[in-house]
């Protein structure tokens, strides 16, 4: 990788991708997609998490996504809407390696064919 001075090197240029499931905190998510895309600056996991929910079925509560390195220490993360329901996203990374994500309010975020995206920078463990 490239290195930015002592200790501080990358895992390379490109972003590193993957497509992890989507939960939801209580029912069930019928259909959606994700895909998160990072890279790692020495002990520094950044990124983004892009996922649509086509169908949202008994799903409530928050989104939950598992992140692709753990963390150290719970830290937050922020978002959006992008469909036709703009709206600010919260996002709680916690040391197990989940991002839970609710709206602004702490309410669920999702709905059918709902478009999120929330973006993360957390210490690695």
């Amino acid at each position: 990788g490239n290195t930015y001075g002592a200790g501080f090197v990358t895992t390379g240029e490109e972003w590193i991708l993957s497509a992890p499931a989507v939960t939801s905190g209580t029912g069930t998510i019928t259909s959606a997609t994700s895909e998160v895309r990072y890279k790692l600056f020495g002990k520094v996991c950044f990124g983004e998490v892009v996922f649509t929910i086509t169908t949202n079925g008994t799903g409530a509560t928050s989104i939950n996504v598992p992140l692709p390195v753990l963390p150290k220490r719970n830290t937050a993360a922020q978002g959006r809407r992008n469909d036709s329901g703009f709206y600010n996203l919260v996002g709680q990374i916690g040391t197990g390696g989940a991002l839970v994500v609710t709206k602004y309010d702490g309410t669920y975020p999702g709905a059918d064919g709902a478009s999120l995206s929330v973006e993360f920078t957390y210490e690695t463990a």
